[in-house]
Order: structure tokens, then C-alpha cells, then sequence
């Protein structure tokens, strides 16, 4: 009886021994995190917490962040390895202030090799044992594909759905705000009173602009003169007028202003105006119509002829001051005027657009007169060259030079581009030399030259 009982009591012992062990391992394969959640046991920066709710979780990092090294790390309690791709996607980093959502580079750069997987911006590192054991399962933004501004206020939110390689979620939203190193920068632009004027005072080539000063968050450091859409100019903070030369009379021109600072902002709604230049007064010879200082003069009866047939004109008090130097653009002007040469296709130089001569130089240019020191520019106002001169008489006249060569003792000084011209002309007698045998190619010419050398060709 008693060895029945025995028996009985061991096959007791033996059931209850088995479901202990089976519960047991039961236990084993259930992980703990399924009963507390995917957590994040630590993160860097340091940071304190400023806020909790069933929902969310907020932290403010204690120091400001380097915007050219931004670097943070959560560990969390499981790992993600298989989940890296889509989770990283649930990390969001945007600017606190504006809202913009700043781009991170999520693109796999190195695959999972049991150890790392990573892009651009993200890694993911996992050592040793999880669930608290003492091992790695680190997420890292490591922000390489942008940098931050300076001075800036940023959040980065972790979204409660990032899941671990078990399922389970952080449940929370989790976010880090801090901010960026520096000073912000200025992105105000310069402001104009609404009462602001732009006042132009023209003349017939030229007019003076005067604006009031405009105001910015900072300081304005300079103006910016546009004639149209071309900028004319750009000034110093302290100058509040500016005189546009080079004007074509008789023609409304467009101005406006805009004021810039330090930080490269300008305004675009500076005050503007439309202005018509006034025409070029009208010259009132003495009565018997030439000019008060031509009289005995060499040149004399070349100028009067220029001057009968309306291709040179005197000033306003009487004289014809012909020993003044001429322009590029007067000798042009007075070149299509006496030979009534006609307009063909117009051909602006960039220095020529507004310029009040540009008709006349359009058309030399367009009847193969004369040629700019480049595509872009003519120089206008500069004063011609005796070389300048016999080049455009030479093209003028389609001259061919004369058997003789040029015998002028200074011969080496001529442009080798001027040197054909003034073998024209020289040979055709249509321009001679000094008494001293020198030919002066840099020299500038005269009006009383300019009238006497092409009259010479008419």
C-alpha cells in the first residue's frame, strides 16, 4: 500500500515538474519590451524634460547645437535592424519657426552587415544583448547632406509608430528642440515710407535724381540707381542724389531706386518716376550767322560749310569754339550728316542704349563707319583720335591708298590696326601731316580738324 502510494505521489511530481517546465519556456519566448513598449533608454544631447502626456514627450537640449555638425543618438531597448529603412522615415527634422521641413538623405549608402546599416544622414548600430542587457541598438542622425542656420530654432520628432524587428512601438511622439550656434541670419529687406518720392530734375542729356533714405531692421549700407531694367549705379548709404548722363533729349526715361544692407538684402518696391528730358536748345547765331570766333580762322570756310548744310552747329553764346577736341559720337553724328547716309540695320553698343547720339552711331555702324573697341562698347564721349578719324574717313570713302607709303617720321606710333586708314588718307591728301613731319596718331582732334577733313571729302 504504502509503495502504491509512492508510486502515485512520484507520477504527481512528475506531471507538475512538466508544466513547470513548460510554462517556463513559455516565459523565454515572450520578450519583456512586448510587455513594456519599444523604448528609448538614452539619447544625446543632453536635454531636459519639459513636457509629458499619454501622447507625446517633449525635450529642450541643454546646449546649443553646432549647425555644421549636427549629431544625435537615441538607444533604444530593442532593436530595429529590419525596420531601419521605414523608421527612419518617421524622423522628422524641422525648422521650429517657419515649419519647413528640413531634407534628410534616407537612401541606403551601406546595407546591414550584422553590425551597421546606414545612409548619408542615418546610422544604425547594434552590438550585444538588447532588452537592457547592456547592448547597443543605436539610432544615429548624423547630418551630412545640409547644414542648419545659424541662430535657429529646430525640432526633431520621432514618431510614436517607429516600430522595433518584434513589433511593437514607441507609442509617443518624442521630440527634441534646440537650438542652432550663431546669429540669425538677416533675411529683412530694406522698407521705403509709403509717402517716399523719387524727384528727377532733367535737362536735355542728363537729369539728377534725389530719393529720401530708406529704413531697415539693421542698417542700409547702399542704393542702386536702375535706369529701366539696367542698373546705372550703386552708392554709399550716405548719398541721396545721383546725376544719369549720356541722355537722349527729348525722350522719356524710366528710374527707380532700391536700398540694400549688409546682409545683401535689397528692396524691390522703391520709388520710381518717368521723366522727359528737355530737348537741345537751339543755338541763336549773330545775324550774319557765323559763329563769333571763326572769323580768320584757318578753317573758317570748312566750318561755315558744316554748318550751312546743318551737319555742325555753333553754342548757344555764338561761338563755334573750334579748337575744342570732339567725341567719337559729335565726329560720328557730323560724318552721317554731311553724307546723308541712310539707316539700315540698328546696331546698339551697350554704352550706346541711352546715349543721345545713339541714332547717328547706329547708323555709321550700320553703313560700316566705325567699329567699337568690343561688341559691347563704343566710347561714345571719348575724344576721337587722329587715327580714330582717318579710319572712319577712310571706311567712309572706301579709299584705297596711294603707291607712296606712309613717310611720316613718327610712323612706328600708328596703330598697326590704323595704319592702311592713314595711308588713305594721306596719299589722297584728304589729311597731311605736321610741319614736323609727324603724323600724331594719338592725338585728339579738333573740331576746326574734323570739319576741315571731311569736307575734304564731300
Amino acid at each position: 500500500m504504502y509503495k502504491k502510494n509512492n508510486a502515485k505521489q512520484r507520477t504527481v511530481w512528475a506531471v507538475l515538474l512538466t508544466l513547470l517546465m513548460v510554462l517556463s519556456s513559455l516565459a523565454i519566448s515572450v520578450p519583456a519590451a512586448r510587455a513594456d513598449g519599444l523604448t528609448i533608454n538614452s539619447f544625446t544631447p543632453a536635454g531636459d524634460l519639459i513636457s509629458e502626456d499619454s501622447s507625446e514627450v517633449n525635450y529642450q537640449i541643454n546646449e546649443q547645437v553646432d549647425p555644421d555638425n549636427v549629431h544625435f543618438t537615441w538607444n533604444f531597448s530593442n532593436g530595429m535592424d529590419s525596420n531601419f529603412e521605414s523608421n527612419i522615415e518617421k524622423i522628422v527634422l524641422n525648422n521650429k519657426n517657419s515649419g519647413q521641413e528640413i531634407h534628410l538623405a534616407r537612401t541606403i549608402s551601406s546595407a546591414w552587415d550584422g553590425t551597421t546599416v546606414s545612409t548619408q544622414d542615418f546610422m544604425y548600430t547594434k552590438t550585444g544583448g538588447g532588452d537592457g542587457s547592456g547592448g547597443v541598438r543605436c539610432v544615429e542622425l548624423i547630418l551630412q547632406s545640409t547644414s542648419l542656420e545659424a541662430g535657429t530654432d529646430y525640432t526633431i520628432v520621432l514618431a510614436g509608430s517607429i516600430a522595433a524587428n518584434n513589433g511593437n512601438t514607441l507609442e509617443k511622439t518624442y521630440s527634441w528642440n534646440f537650438t542652432t550656434i550663431g546669429t540669425a541670419a538677416d533675411s529683412q529687406c530694406p522698407t521705403w515710407q509709403v509717402d517716399s518720392v523719387l524727384i528727377a530734375n532733367p535737362a536735355s542729356t542728363e537729369a539728377v535724381l534725389e530719393w529720401p533714405a530708406a529704413q531697415d531692421n539693421t542698417a542700409i549700407t547702399g542704393y542702386k540707381i536702375y535706369q529701366g531694367m539696367l542698373e546705372l549705379a550703386l552708392v554709399g548709404a550716405d548719398t541721396l542724389t545721383y546725376t544719369v548722363s549720356g541722355l537722349t533729349p527729348a525722350t522719356s526715361h524710366n528710374f527707380k531706386i532700391e536700398a540694400g544692407d549688409a546682409n545683401g538684402n535689397w528692396s524691390n518696391d522703391g520709388p520710381a518716376v518717368a521723366v522727359m528730358t528737355e530737348a537741345l536748345p537751339v543755338s541763336t547765331p549773330p545775324a550774319d550767322s557765323s559763329p563769333t570766333d571763326i572769323a580768320g580762322h584757318w578753317a573758317e570756310n570748312n566750318i561755315k560749310t558744316l554748318m550751312g548744310m546743318g551737319a555742325m552747329n555753333g553754342y548757344a553764346d555764338g561761338t563755334f569754339k573750334p579748337n575744342n577736341k570732339i567725341t567719337r559720337a559729335e565726329f560720328a553724328t557730323i560724318l552721317v550728316k554731311a553724307l546723308d547716309l541712310e539707316a539700315g540695320d540698328e546696331m546698339v553698343f551697350s554704352d550706346t542704349a541711352n546715349h543721345w547720339a545713339r541714332e547717328y552711331i547706329s547708323i555709321a555702324a550700320a553703313n560700316g563707319i566705325i567699329n567699337g573697341y568690343s561688341v559691347q562698347k563704343f566710347g561714345p564721349d571719348d575724344s576721337i583720335t587722329r587715327e580714330q578719324m582717318a579710319a572712319m574717313i577712310g571706311r567712309a570713302r572706301q579709299l584705297q591708298a596711294g603707291e607712296a607709303g606712309i613717310n611720316f617720321i613718327d610712323e612706328q606710333q600708328i596703330s598697326a590696326w590704323a595704319r592702311e586708314a592713314v595711308q588713305q588718307v594721306s596719299s589722297n591728301l584728304i589729311m597731311s601731316g605736321y610741319e614736323d613731319h609727324t603724323f600724331r596718331p594719338a592725338a585728339y582732334t579738333s573740331r576746326a580738324e574734323a570739319a576741315k577733313t571731311i569736307c575734304q571729302i564731300l
